[in-house]
């Protein structure tokens, strides 16, 4: 189009030149021919005032003429090239990212509002100035780049585009902006003409990375699994030590559901608690057992929160922390089944596994605030074995053990639920028969003697005891009943032994 433009505008013209050379020379030689025909001084003045008339006729015509020719060839072209301007102003101006246009030399002609907002320049303090020495003269750690140095001028200089996203420019106050550029030369007519600088402000964007980066570092280094779902509970992603604790690699992982891992130790309540406490709380925390890929089951004290996802609506992330708490729990059962057998060895005899003096102390007290309280009687029985001197003399103090375990087994297996025995002494037993008359306990304690009596034991064969049986009384206190129940024993012993007191 413009080539046309210029063809015909090279006709008109060549026309109109034509037309004034034929008009000038018709003129001259038509009047010159006049003059010699007939040369008069009144012939020359009108000749000359006819040749004025005509050039200013002429003149007139060359100006209306050359006002055309600029209005239909040339005033088009400059309103297009107004027009070119503007839009490139108005787009380079709607853009996201700062511009500068430079010329040759490395002066600024143009910056858009983007770029003077990232620089903190007006436009009158940028326009002008070289780029260089004034956003670009220094490197990131503070060393000086004079301009034959920087590998941005030398690289545009062979006419050739530039490109980083690792760059650094320099603000109005000093202040150093990361930024991401792209500079191209602007070559017209095969000559470098300028160039045009596009770039962004990624000093937020850096440092967002730097966090990104710093916390993928913290979340693959921590000696605790991560796993992340979507709200269709699929795996998306897994940290390092994920493998560490399930025996599956993370990128295994992704794309399958946490029932993966499930052990079959819990039942369907126990999930569906889970999924209520998430879907009130928005978080859920406990002990759960699990299943590794080798088949090993392990626990595992797992966090889940949910994380709303705020790219889609109602879209959410599950995010399970969790750790291997297996030795932990192995430790605690162990220390479990140590504190109860402390707790046993406190309140039982070691030998006989009864319950031991203590133990039955601390039961009278009860059973004498049960009675203050409700008038519940209770009563208590002392057994003490015969002659279990002469046992631990005549075979060992090996077998006067086993006696004695063999009696309290006896005895245990057939007093009756609410009893209580204990082991009160070397060889004497006391029980308590709470909500018991004296008779009743009476009748007890012959039954015992007379299943004692009747046993074989081994190696020693038999063997007897005395019982001592009192009850309750209304003044009584734990030392005044324990006492009357010894002295029951005691007249047992005197008269005889193997034999029932009361008192």
């Amino acid at each position: 189009m413009k080539f046309r433009k210029d063809y015909r505008f090279f006709i008109a013209l060549t026309l109109f030149a034509f037309g004034v050379t034929t008009f000038v020379v018709a003129f001259f030689y038509i009047n010159a021919r006049s003059v010699l025909l007939a040369p008069s001084t009144q012939n020359l003045r009108e000749i000359t005032a006819f040749f004025a008339f005509s050039m200013a006729i002429l003149t007139i015509v060359f100006i209306f003429f050359m006002r055309l020719i600029v209005k239909y060839f040339l005033t088009s072209e400059f309103d297009e090239h107004l027009r070119l301007k503007h839009k490139f102003e108005s787009m380079s101006e709607s853009m996201g990212e700062g511009m500068l246009a430079l010329d040759s030399d490395g002066l600024v002609v143009f910056a858009n509002k983007v770029a003077l907002r990232i620089l903190g320049y007006a436009k009158e303090e940028i326009l002008g100035q070289n780029a260089h020495e004034l956003i670009h003269y220094e490197t990131r750690d503070g060393r000086f780049v004079p301009k034959d140095e920087c590998y941005v001028l030398k690289t545009l200089a062979k006419d050739g585009s530039c490109a980083s996203d690792n760059d650094i420019y320099i603000r109005k106050d000093g202040t150093k902006v990361d930024a991401s550029f792209v500079a191209t030369p602007l070559v017209i007519n095969g000559k470098n003409d300028g160039s045009i600088l596009i770039f962004s402000d990624i000093t937020e964007k850096k440092q967002n990375l730097k966090k990104l980066l710093l916390s993928d570092t913290i979340v693959n280094n921590i000696r605790e699994g991560v796993l992340v779902t979507d709200k269709h509970l699929v795996i998306i992603f897994a940290n390092a030590y994920f493998e560490s604790i399930t025996g599956y690699e993370p990128q295994s992982a992704i794309g399958k559901r946490p029932n993966i891992l499930k052990s079959g130790m819990h039942d369907e309540k126990f999930y569906r608690d889970i999924w209520i406490r998430l879907d009130m709380n928005g978080c859920w925390q406990g002990e759960i057992w699990n299943r590794r890929k080798d088949g090993k089951i392990y626990a595992e004290w797992l966090n889940i929160s949910v994380v709303n996802d705020d790219s889609e609506v109602g879209g959410k992330f599950f995010v399970a922390i969790f750790s291997d708490i297996t030795e932990r729990k192995i430790l605690e059962d162990e220390l479990l089944k140590e504190r109860e057998l402390l707790k046993n060895q406190a309140s039982h005899d070691a030998l006989t596994g009864l319950h031991n003096r203590q133990k039955l102390e601390d039961a009278i007290i009860v059973e004498l605030d049960r009675n203050r309280r409700y008038g519940v009687k209770f009563s208590l029985i002392m057994i003490d074995i015969d002659n279990f001197k002469s046992i631990n003399d005549t075979y060992g103090h090996q077998i006067g053990d086993m006696t004695l375990k063999s009696i309290a087994g006896l005895l245990k297996a057939n007093l009756r639920k609410i009893d209580t025995i204990c082991r009160w002494g070397g060889e004497e037993f006391l029980v308590i028969a709470p909500q018991t008359h004296i008779e009743g306990a009476a009748s007890l304690a012959e039954s015992l003697r007379e299943l004692i009596e009747a046993n074989i034991f081994e190696t020693i064969g038999r063997l007897t005891c005395s019982f001592g049986v009192t009850a309750l009384e209304t003044e009584d206190d734990k030392d005044s009943v324990l006492k009357r129940v010894d002295d029951a024993l005691y007249i047992s012993k005197q008269e005889g032994k193997n034999k029932v007191t009361l008192l």
